[in-house]
């Protein structure tokens, strides 16, 4: 099993936007085999940004590959994440493997 985890920050007037983003992509028209096993949320704010946290669980790296190529090739799902008016940015994308 592995673990991937996105770190997004964006200012704190921006932050309804980025959890729309995330209720978005949660629609059934982004459902595909094979799929994440589980997700876990994180946020911390200052006065100014937050940074989320998101943990998404693959049974294995293909798996994760398979999703990525999957949403990468859905127009709906790259207006949510690669619009250019894009306000939150993706600091990071990570791999670990769960022991």
């Amino acid at each position: 099993m592995i673990k991937v985890v996105f770190t997004y920050t964006t200012k704190n007037e921006y932050l309804p936007e980025l959890m729309h983003k995330f209720q978005a992509s949660a629609d059934h028209k982004f459902n595909s085999t094979p799929s994440s096993t589980d997700i876990k949320m994180y946020r911390q704010t200052n006065d100014t940004t937050t940074i989320i946290v998101l943990d998404i669980f693959y049974n294995s790296i293909a798996d994760y590959e398979a999703r990525t190529a999957f949403e990468r090739r859905q127009d709906d799902w790259n207006a949510i994440w690669f619009a250019d008016d894009i306000k939150h940015t993706l600091e990071s994308v990570e791999i670990y493997e769960c022991l």
